[in-house]
């Protein structure tokens, strides 16, 4: 709001300044009061017209911002009951949903372990690329400990979870904007579960 304002008090000011230049001229007083009423009218007109290019600029940017892609992410905690053993352990459910009226095209989406010293990706969690519909919503969820086990991560970092988070990240382009944003959650080690950090 303060570029139309600014630009009006410009505009105030130049038709003063104007109107007491036309004073100083050797002009008759029935010229002097039309070309003064034409400068008071022509910048009530330009002050109008900044207001208006402003708000039509304020409209279009928040019809952009409605028309751009919104991922809504976050990780929840579970207990899942293993087949293969029947023992009940934690499970990581990451649900992701299209909260925007347009689809998401080209989600990436990544999960890493991360400490100071060292980043490891958790692999096979998501497909490369995926498109979301609007409305879309989806949850993927695993066995915490057993699947970090079963796909490679090594045994010291499963050992010493509490020490690492969980960061979640996913990108994708909108509007011919690329969108990056990330997450961590750190695990509690008394209760079993991940906190958002």
């Amino acid at each position: 709001m303060k570029a139309p304002v600014i630009i009006s008090i410009f505009i105030f000011i130049s038709t003063i300044v104007l109107n007491f230049w036309m004073k100083g001229t050797d002009l008759e007083q029935k010229d002097l009061i039309g070309l003064s009423i034409g400068a008071w009218a022509t910048a009530g007109a330009l002050i109008s017209a900044s207001f208006v290019v402003y708000g039509y600029l304020i409209n279009l940017k928040a019809f952009n911002q409605s028309q751009r892609t919104q991922i809504l992410i976050f990780v929840d905690n579970a207990q899942v009951n293993l087949v293969e053993t029947g023992e009940v352990v934690h499970e990581t459910r990451i649900n992701y949903r299209n909260i925007s009226t347009v689809e998401c095209e080209g989600l990436k989406i990544q999960a890493h372990l991360v400490c100071a010293s060292e980043s490891v990706e958790i692999p096979r969690l998501f497909k490369p690329s995926t498109n979301l519909q609007v409305g879309d919503s989806r949850v993927r969820n695993f066995p915490t400990l057993v699947y970090l086990k079963n796909n490679g991560i090594p045994q010291q970092i499963i050992d010493n979870i509490s020490k690492y988070n969980l960061r979640i990240s996913y990108t994708f382009t909108s509007l011919g904007e690329s969108i990056q944003r990330e997450y961590d959650y750190e695990w509690n080690q008394q209760m079993n579960v991940w906190n958002i950090t």
